[in-house]
């Protein structure tokens, strides 16, 4: 792909679920969708149900089993050490951690049912979901050596359909840019600090080791949770 806002992933490159590291073959997104292409899904019995009923991370600690100081943090919290300075108590982040009501879990199990039924019909077509950002899935690399998994900022549903109709194409995704953020997406961040790859060799550099919340070490260990999940 010519165009150097766009970059190609494999289902194999994505290593999250918003703030949840995760494997695409583990995904509950990605699950529930194939269980609804098979005809094998009950209402309110899928995968993304039993994951919203079954994991409750309570500190930032859950998600990553490493940095004892994080246990003192709600799972509730923004962050990441790449991006944020500390967990950030003002920009509260539930996405797929919140204790649902039974309505939310209906409409997030038909938002994947209604996916399967656009891209079967239509293909992955972005302009169908048409947003600030062009109805692109976006998002940026971690790195370390030559390992290297894409981290999704926007479109969490729609790749793991993509990837559960298509687990061999490459998925077209664009990186995170800052013209198109949103005030609260801006919140604690410094201006000019979306980068397409974030690289373990300059965790030095990241917000939360250079405020001195983190050690370069301990960022190491929270991004290799991710490479490495």
């Amino acid at each position: 792909m010519k165009d150097k806002n766009f970059t190609m992933i494999g289902m194999k490159d994505i290593c999250n679920l918003s703030r949840i590291p995760i494997n695409i073959d583990r995904n509950p997104c990605f699950l529930t969708a194939l269980q609804y292409k098979s005809g094998d899904v009950v209402k309110s019995q899928s995968a993304l149900c039993r994951h919203y009923k079954t994991y409750n991370p309570e500190t930032i600690y859950d998600f990553y089993g490493k940095v004892e100081k994080l246990k003192n943090y709600s799972s509730k919290y923004a962050f990441l050490p790449w991006i944020f300075e500390r967990p950030m108590k003002q920009l509260i982040d539930t996405a797929f951690i919140q204790n649902p009501t039974p309505e939310l879990l209906l409409k997030q199990e038909k938002k994947i049912f209604n996916l399967v039924d656009s891209f079967e019909t239509h293909g992955y077509r972005p302009e169908l979901f048409l947003d600030r950002k062009a109805g692109n899935i976006t998002g940026y690399f971690i790195k370390s050596g030559e390992v290297k998994r894409f981290y999704i900022v926007s479109g969490n549903h729609r790749a793991s359909v993509f990837f559960a109709l298509n687990p061999d194409i490459k998925l077209p995704v664009a990186y995170e840019v800052e013209k198109y953020a949103k005030p609260r997406e801006m919140f604690g961040r410094a201006r000019g600090s979306f980068l397409n790859i974030y690289d373990l060799n300059a965790a030095a550099t990241w917000p939360s080791v250079k405020s001195g919340f983190l050690n370069v070490e301990e960022a190491r260990q929270i991004a290799k949770v991710y490479l490495y999940v």
